[in-house]
């Protein structure tokens, strides 16, 4: 028995497209992560900073404070790695005397690896101004 070539593509055809692979969409995306690790932490940024060297204090609800010195060039503000306490109390000391002030952070969870991506940090910047 001859099968007609128009009945025998037809076929051929449906046969084939139960074999295809799935189309690309039908995949999940592949999930690829680079290994750069983060802290969760604090950075305080002094205006009117005081001549270098300077020091900054977070005092913490607990009553335990971290201390940083500033010799020179901080600009970009200084980390407190570990804190993220809902309020501190930042001290500022220069040759001019102390200043004080009292700030809530905003955290922000930081994901430096990508959005699905360990690890995933805390982290807030403040101002503060020395005014002594």
């Amino acid at each position: 028995m001859k099968i007609p070539a128009a009945i025998g593509s037809t076929l051929v055809l449906a046969l084939l497209s139960g074999c295809r692979p799935a189309s690309p969409a039908a995949d999940p995306p592949i999930q690829i992560c680079t290994k750069i690790g983060c802290s969760d932490g604090l950075t305080v940024v002094v205006e009117n900073a005081p001549a270098a060297p300077y020091t900054v204090e977070v005092g913490l609800p607990d009553g335990t404070s971290r201390t940083a010195p500033c010799e020179a060039g901080c600009d970009g503000g200084l980390f407190f790695e570990g804190v993220t306490a809902d309020e501190v109390t930042v001290r500022i000391t220069g040759s001019a005397g102390t200043s004080s002030q009292s700030v809530r952070p905003t955290y922000t969870d930081s994901r430096p690896n990508g959005p699905d991506c360990p690890p995933v940090c805390r982290q807030a910047r403040v101002q503060v101004r020395y005014a002594p």
